[in-house]
């Protein structure tokens, strides 16, 4: 996986939706922690259910929206430098379910709000999360999750609203969502395009 656009992506990603974007390893508040860990929960959630339902392209989104989630955890606290792709492979035997279970409870680990807390966060779960696209996609696993991170970057930057600005969950947006995080990022209804088509149509390349 191309590590470094991956991390420009986010920094472009963080800047135009006016969240935060350190260069330096800053500490976040509780609230800030509490968002970002609920956020990758939830994509985390997301695979399991696809993974249950053998749904490969909900599967391979969900993959995705993981590492945008692990390196943007990266680029929010600063340590984006920090992140290294290591021998992923050694999880090769562990099954994908095991490892996205492993990566929960690695998302825990901002809380204790460290450098070296945070490093280990998200390295451990960048590297467990292309294990898991190693045992989905074998030799094919890099090339697709590239491609699959070029189409969900695309479809995350068309959720901004029709005045260039982003749209977050909060109570007093006409697009509160209550069943959202508060401060996620919410869909522009006009603009914003699912990943779905796209992804399904770069996996069947590869069948």
């Amino acid at each position: 996986m191309d590590l470094q656009k991956r991390i420009s992506a986010l920094e472009l990603f963080q800047t135009k939706f006016k969240g935060l974007h350190n260069k330096e390893f800053t500490p976040l508040t509780e609230e800030q922690i509490d968002l970002r860990i609920n956020m990758y929960d939830e994509e985390a959630e997301e695979f399991l259910k696809a993974h249950r339902l053998k749904d490969k392209v909900e599967e391979l989104d969900a993959i995705a929206d993981e590492l945008f989630l692990t390196i943007g955890d990266a680029v929010c606290f600063g340590i984006q430098d920090k992140l290294k792709i290591l021998e992923y492979d050694v999880y090769y035997f562990s099954s994908a379910k095991a490892l996205t279970l492993m990566s929960l409870l690695y998302s825990e680990d901002l809380r204790y709000n460290s450098e070296k807390s945070v490093i280990d966060s998200c390295n451990n779960r960048l590297n467990r999360i292309l294990a898991k696209a190693v045992i989905l996609y074998n030799v094919n696993a890099m090339e697709i999750v590239n491609k699959a991170m070029d189409i969900v970057e695309e479809s995350n930057m068309s959720k901004l609203g029709d005045d260039g600005e982003p749209i977050i969950n909060d109570p007093k947006s006409e697009y509160y969502d209550s069943n959202k995080p508060l401060g996620k990022v919410l869909k522009n209804p006009n603009t914003y395009f699912e990943p779905t088509e796209r992804l399904e149509a770069l996996l069947k390349k590869y069948e």
